[in-house]
């Protein structure tokens, strides 16, 4: 039975019991043990058969009979009561009326609480009152504890909640003000914003204190303020952006503008920057952004631009190769001379830059005894000194000499694009063996990593890309199917690739190369890859589909859940610190450079904490002292700071590094530990 039938049987057997009430000099008085059976015979038809049912046949009666108003247990004895009814018995109260709460309540002053928009009562003065005046002036102590639960139920009436120790009250708000009040924050802002930040503006203007608001939305004042916000949201043209963001509706834009970027991206001329040996292609953000605002029907604002051109930009730039961020180049070192007379102009560089090698012959080890040999092909991921794709073209005894320093276990290491490596045995590699026409032989060396047949999961895959790729490598979906633990489909390839290059999930694992080049993918993050997967299939970029390529539609509840900053505070995976209306302790908004938003912590700060003042490195952060990191990232900070993008701060504190991070819509500052990122 569930818990609502249990309850109909209890209260069932209750009426059918009060017939049998003994009435005793003008009192009433109830059976323990007959209402005890009743309950029993009604909710266990088959008997009571442990002590857990037993426990629970006890309580229920006792609480049904204390509902009706049968609380002081007595012992009824001969001669009172005749010999086969004497026995424990629960004596009916006198009647207690609202009227009569009402009064008491006049003689008591509530006080206003410093948290909520409540008065609050001592819960054991308003039960003390009451027994003294139905019991009178010598009332027993046990009576206090009977007449709890009828005095609750009367409060209760009155719109009181009982709490512990205490009853609440909570005040009537202003709603018009509160709607006023909203309405006019946001028509002053030209970002997006909290729901919380929203809820504080409310409650300051509905009972005249900024009372906290985040991370209780359960509370009853707060949610007679939520549809007031929400109204006020609808009349300031305001829309929810994502879980608890709103921000200003999106202005109507062209159908094809996303392939009318990705036309201009196409058609956009790169000029090139040659450093340390080797060229790199860019595109001059200015050239983009012209097409881009020629396909526009009115001007945009920062925050339109920000928030619905520029991700289309970034993934036309990513899917193509480019970083998405732009950086400062100087003028004079680009070629051709763009025709803008700025000094230093900002870019759009490609992840993968060419090498400019003065031929293609090389020798790993010493030439006075080893052969130099043809290599069309030579890339190596730089950052971890391991050889990717070696293509050995020569007299066999010269390609012979020159692979054993690759996979012959030879201690002494080679060099190779001016990197130094150590040799590798056979077994991380795969050697493709052929013999041209002309008798010389034709060796290609490639990493296991970047072949399907020997990839192993858990490990970064190599994907090569040759002059025939198109935007998406033809060898990326493959790799990435048969290393990656979450099943996937060939049509999403294309998106696979896009986000993977936005997420950092893919990156250029080559910073020179000879031929081909190659790209890095993360194989090992797989909570990464299923939050983009998670993302594509909500948002209908990518879609299940069966053998005959038809859709599925999938139902809501099978798709990875969204997880937001609040879900975040709610399990502790973040930790709140300040909110967005508090000053800071002298971070305020008129002494930060920028807004700070809603601050919070991850567990790994919240430790740090212990041992350094966190507030010194907030203090920085808002300051734009972005602390340890290196001047390009500086430089990346100061451009996001003017672009409205997120910011990041490295600070290395005795208690280990700290990370701090505002977001792009500037509603949260996280403080964190890198590995908590």
């Amino acid at each position: 039975m569930d818990k609502a039938e249990v309850k109909q049987r209890v209260q069932d057997a209750f009426a059918d019991m009060v017939a049998t009430a003994l009435e005793l000099d003008g009192e009433t008085y109830l059976s323990q043990a007959l209402l005890q059976t009743a309950v029993a015979n009604a909710v266990f038809p088959d008997g009571v058969n442990d002590e857990a049912a037993y426990a629970q046949v006890v309580n229920w009666a006792e609480q049904v009979a204390a509902h009706h108003g049968f609380v002081e247990s007595v012992t009824l004895t001969p001669p009172r009561v005749p010999f086969g009814r004497a026995g424990r018995y629960w004596r009916r109260l006198p009647e207690l009326t609202q009227e009569l709460v009402t009064t008491l309540l006049a003689d008591l002053t509530p006080w206003s609480s410093r948290t909520a928009p409540e008065q609050t009562l001592v819960r054991r003065d308003i039960i003390a009152a009451v027994t003294t005046a139905v019991h009178g002036a010598a009332a027993p102590s046990a009576s206090h504890s009977d007449l709890a639960d009828v005095v609750d139920a009367h409060m209760t009436a009155l719109g009181w909640t009982p709490d512990g120790d205490v009853y609440r009250q909570a005040l009537t708000g202003d709603g018009v003000a509160a709607e006023t009040a909203v309405v006019t924050f946001l028509q002053t802002q030209s970002c997006a914003v909290t729901f919380h930040q929203l809820l504080a503006e409310a409650a300051q203007a509905a009972y005249g204190k900024p009372y906290r608001t985040y991370g209780r939305e359960q509370e009853p004042w707060l949610a007679a303020l939520k549809p007031v916000v929400l109204k006020a949201v609808q009349t300031a043209n305001y829309h929810e952006e994502s879980d608890h963001v709103f921000a200003p509706r999106p202005l109507p834009m062209p159908d094809d503008l996303p392939q009318q970027i990705e036309l201009a991206v196409d058609n956009a001329t790169p000029t090139t920057y040659v450093w340390r040996g080797s060229s790199r292609r860019m595109l001059l953000a200015a050239d983009i952004e012209r097409v881009v605002k020629r396909c526009l029907p009115e001007p945009v604002s920062d925050y339109h631009w920000q928030q619905q051109l520029q991700p289309l930009i970034a993934h036309a730039l990513a899917a193509r190769g480019f970083k998405t961020r732009k950086q400062q180049i100087r003028s004079e070192k680009l070629t051709p001379q763009p025709a803008t007379a700025a000094h230093w102009l900002p870019v759009y560089e490609h992840t993968v830059s060419e090498r400019v090698p003065d031929d293609h012959t090389v020798c790993l080890g010493d030439r006075t005894t080893m052969p130099a040999v043809w290599a069309p092909i030579a890339v190596i991921d730089e950052r971890v000194r391991e050889l990717i794709c070696l293509r050995l073209v020569g007299p066999l005894q010269a390609v012979k000499a020159n692979w054993t320093k690759v996979v012959g276990g030879s201690s002494s290491g080679y060099r190779l694009l001016d990197t130094y490596l150590r040799g590798r045995k056979a077994v991380d590699y795969t050697v493709v063996k052929a013999t041209l026409p002309i008798g010389w032989a034709d060796w290609i060396i490639l990493h296991k990593q970047a072949g399907m047949a020997t990839a192993q999961p858990e490990q970064p895959v190599y994907v090569l890309v040759d002059e025939k790729d198109g935007v998406v490598p033809r060898r990326f979906f493959p790799l990435l199917n048969c290393t990656l633990g979450t099943p996937l489909q060939p049509h999403w390839a294309t998106y696979l690739w896009r986000m993977g290059v936005t997420a950092d999930l893919i990156q250029p694992a080559a910073e020179h190369a000879v031929g081909w080049q190659a790209w890095r993918v993360a194989v090992s993050a797989d909570a990464a890859w299923d939050e983009i997967l998670s993302a594509g299939l909500r948002s209908g970029h990518i879609s299940m589909r069966d053998e005959a390529g038809n859709a599925i539609v999938q139902p809501d509840n099978d798709l990875i859940s969204r997880y937001t900053v609040d879900d975040a505070l709610d399990d502790g995976t973040l930790l709140p610190t300040w909110s967005p209306d508090s000053p800071l302790n002298g971070i305020g908004s008129t002494n930060s450079s920028f807004p700070l938003g809603t601050v919070v912590m991850k567990p790994g700060a919240a430790e740090m904490g212990e041992t350094i003042d966190l507030l010194t490195y907030l203090k920085r952060h808002a300051a734009c002292d972005w602390g340890d990191v290196d001047a390009a990232d500086a430089r990346t900070n100061d451009q996001a700071l003017r672009d409205g993008l997120r910011l990041l701060s490295a600070y290395e504190t005795p208690a280990g590094k700290l990370w701090i991070i505002s977001e792009a819509d500037r509603s949260v500052t996280a403080l964190l530990k890198p590995a908590e990122y």
